[in-house]
């Protein structure tokens, strides 16, 4: 049901985990029993309160981009509240005097930011005699919901939460129910807030007469929550000891917290209090002896939902919306538009601050308020803006906007005409410098000499488009080529992904770029080598055949992997994929300034050291037997036909002979044999966690194209961490870990 210019390659979290699980067929999923399973489900829980979304909602690409952004350090409570921090924020604003006035009790109906209006002068004031500053002027107005108030404005900045701007540009909902702004949004921040994603997050404190709970065995006297893994309203994931979290211990009221996420929250607040309390009360007398768990004494149960101040909690960004709809949300307007859209040289009027504007920090408290800060300096740039800064600097433009735009142009960089973000090239950025828009990887372009990036500010990235459209690159023939050699007497060019195969590496070696013919490769230890591509190595041996130094098969298969070339000075070697990862007579050591994860830099070595294979014969075998009496030696392939399974048990071999004894000298270990794999049992699924995507795969229909938008607002942050169960009940432990990379994938069919 999304645009077509919102159509993405992206899936849903839930969707992708199915697919792996369908196309690696985890057999381990197949011995899973109730406990397991409940232990799963769990997790899953876990994963989504943070962002308020189920799994099913959630971007597999950019569902934690913010991760790489996130403060170190211990989450922490406010004892106060939230409202402690306001407060002392207004008190500061107080004793400005004058030049600050709160109002209250005035329900925003409408909001006017492009009223015309004349201009005056400031006020004669010596230090401002200098500064270029914008006239003033009453372009903006808000009038409250009543229609009885109304106040003019220079500047406004937003707040409002996305739930909220959610509900105000639906056209089903009466203007006299929302925020209407005036002129109406422009499309570029109406597709934002649609397309972008609102979780819902409620809370159901209960106290008790007694702290019954802290009573039990297995809790230790500090210990703050406990996890719900029986299988039983598994919504009601975890109970906070509220009571022990304000720091109490002696006299800690006893009360409890328990937290609802997702379509669950959203479905709750459908329910009476007597029925979500029902559910909390049969929760804990699973977990607990029933006869502990007494008649509450009160309670307060939130529904942010219902909230006609907050419409839901958490933004997320669902399958075809992409981190850069935060940079959407967060840019400036005036009447005629997004200042994304518009020239640098018109004043913006209307400034927008809330989690939901923040790419480092989104959903969080911290971010809210930081991009605050960062609104109230883009009101005192604009005021004080010097236009002429901005010379000969292009804007990079959100991805959908152009999109929209150029329906019809495809979605390849203009250097290197590789389809979408890659890898190696990065995101695919999009550009605009007046009328003019393009597209450039991000590497393609930074690293082309003209180019210059300075704080993410993009100059002459058009005027390297321009001037590739007549340079071929010596590698590949294609045009587009904007790296040049700089030997005085080379006239060799490249594309980035060109002078990367060649062994050039940016990071390390600067953006002053030599060819392989002119490098003194100043930069490389003595035993390093680099990863080239098997063009590169043909290009430089044009008669030699892809065969693997290592075990001196021909080409790349499914078994041994793909054919990889490295590099080392004038010296070339290839080798295939796990005959290089799987090596143990010394370590692989890979190169961190790669963009690959084949990039190995010790590969010359480990060839110096190099046997026969005890299997085979042949020379190159790199695997040693672990047993300190052995001394065979192996190929990968020998290796795993004589029974290794490297996938699980890693590099560390033992020939089948030391297997086998070592299996004789401990009998009775309970080692199970594992069974062969025998396709998806039926209760791999019985959650239905991630049958949705194990389903396309298993039916042939892989549908990974669909596009998903999230219309309505409807998640992690892994502050609790994984169960371990105890008759249902679960200790928090050790965080979850999560290493996803995130890119901007425009691509789509």
């Amino acid at each position: 049901d999304a645009p077509p210019h919102r159509h993405s390659s992206d899936i849903a979290i839930d969707k992708s985990i199915g697919k792996a699980i369908a196309l690696h067929n985890h057999s381990e999923f197949r011995r899973f029993g109730p406990v397991e399973d409940a232990l799963l489900l769990w997790n899953t829980k876990n994963v989504e309160y943070a962002l308020g979304a189920n799994i099913s909602d959630l971007s597999m690409k950019f569902w934690d981009s913010d991760e790489r952004h996130a403060f170190e350090g211990d989450h922490v409570l406010l004892k106060q509240g939230y409202s402690s921090v306001i407060k002392h924020m207004k008190s500061k604003l107080e004793d400005r005097g004058d030049k600050f006035k709160c109002l209250l009790d005035f329900p925003v109906g409408k909001i006017e930011y492009a009223i015309k209006s004349e201009t005056m002068e400031y006020p004669v004031d010596p230090e401002r005699q200098s500064k270029n500053m914008i006239e003033l002027s009453d372009t903006c107005r808000i009038t409250s919901k009543d229609g009885q108030q109304s106040h003019k404005f220079d500047f406004i900045v937003s707040t409002l939460p996305l739930g909220v701007m959610k509900e105000s540009i639906r056209n089903d909902v009466d203007s006299s129910a929302k925020v209407v702004f005036d002129p109406a949004l422009p499309f570029c921040k109406v597709d934002a807030i649609e397309n972008t994603g609102f979780g819902l997050l409620n809370k159901v404190y209960i106290q008790f007469a007694e702290p019954f709970w802290r009573r039990s065995s297995i809790f230790s006297e500090d210990q703050t929550l406990f996890g719900n893994a029986s299988g039983l309203n598994p919504h009601h994931y975890m109970f906070f000891d509220v009571g022990k979290s304000l720091g109490r211990n002696n006299d800690a009221p006893p009360v409890l917290m328990t937290l609802i996420s997702g379509k669950e929250a959203a479905k709750s607040e459908f329910l009476s209090d007597e029925e979500l309390l029902g559910e909390v009360l049969a929760t804990l007398r699973k977990l607990f002896n029933p006869t502990m768990v007494k008649e509450p004494i009160t309670y307060k149960i939130t529904r942010w939902g219902a909230d006609e101040f907050s419409r839901g909690c958490y933004t997320f960004l669902p399958p075809g919306a992409t981190d850069q709809d935060f940079q959407i949300l967060q840019s400036p307007i005036n009447g005629n538009g997004d200042s994304l859209a518009l020239e640098g040289s018109e004043t913006m009027r209307m400034f927008w601050a809330g989690e939901h504007t923040t790419a480092l920090h989104p959903s969080m408290a911290h971010g809210a308020m930081l991009s605050g800060i960062r609104a109230a300096k883009e009101v005192l740039s604009t005021i004080t803006f010097s236009y002429k800064d901005r010379a000969g600097f292009e804007r990079v433009i959100p991805m959908a906007i152009f999109r929209k735009k150029n329906p019809s142009i495809k979605l390849q960089c203009s250097l290197c005409h590789k389809t979408g973000s890659t890898v190696k090239e990065g995101s695919l950025l999009a550009f605009q410098k007046g009328s003019r828009q393009v597209l450039a990887h991000n590497n393609c372009g930074e690293n082309s000499p003209e180019v210059e990036v300075r704080d993410g500010n993009w100059r002459h990235i058009i005027r390297a488009i321009n001037r590739g459209k007549q340079i071929n690159c010596t590698m590949c023939g294609k045009i587009g080529a904007t790296i040049g050699c700089t030997h005085e007497h080379c006239f060799r060019s490249f594309h980035f992904s060109c002078a990367q195969d060649s062994g050039w590496r940016f990071e390390r070696d600067g953006k002053v770029y030599f060819c392989d013919l002119h490098c003194t490769y100043a930069n490389h230890g003595d035993n390093e080598c680099d990863q080239i591509s098997t063009a590169f190595f043909k290009m430089k041996r044009p008669s030699a055949m892809l065969k693997c130094n290592f075990c001196g098969k021909l080409g790349g298969d499914s078994k041994r992997g793909k054919i990889l070339a490295f590099q080392q000075r004038d010296r070339q070697l290839l080798v295939h994929d796990k005959c290089a990862r799987y090596t143990n007579v010394m370590e692989t050591i890979e190169d961190p300034t790669s963009l690959s994860d084949t990039d190995f830099k010790n590969l010359f070595l480990i060839m110096k050291r190099t046997n026969s294979c005890h299997a085979c014969s042949e020379k190159g075998a790199t695997i040693v037997c672990g047993d300190s009496s052995c001394n065979r030696c192996f190929h990968f392939t020998c290796a795993e036909d004589d029974g290794w399974d490297f996938a699980k048990k890693g590099t560390h071999f033992k020939c089948s002979q030391h297997r086998q004894a070592r299996l004789k000298a401990a009998p009775g270990t309970g080692l199970v044999q594992s069974s062969p794999p025998m396709g998806l049992p039926a209760n791999l699924f019985q959650h239905n966690l991630f049958f949705h995507g194990a389903q396309t795969m298993t039916n042939g229909n892989d549908e990974t194209k669909m596009p998903r938008s999230a219309k309505s607002g409807l998640a992690v942050n892994d502050k609790m961490g994984s169960p371990t169960a105890n008759n249902g009940a679960t200790h928090a432990t050790q965080p979850l870990q999560r290493y996803m990379d995130a890119d901007s994938d425009t691509r789509y069919s």
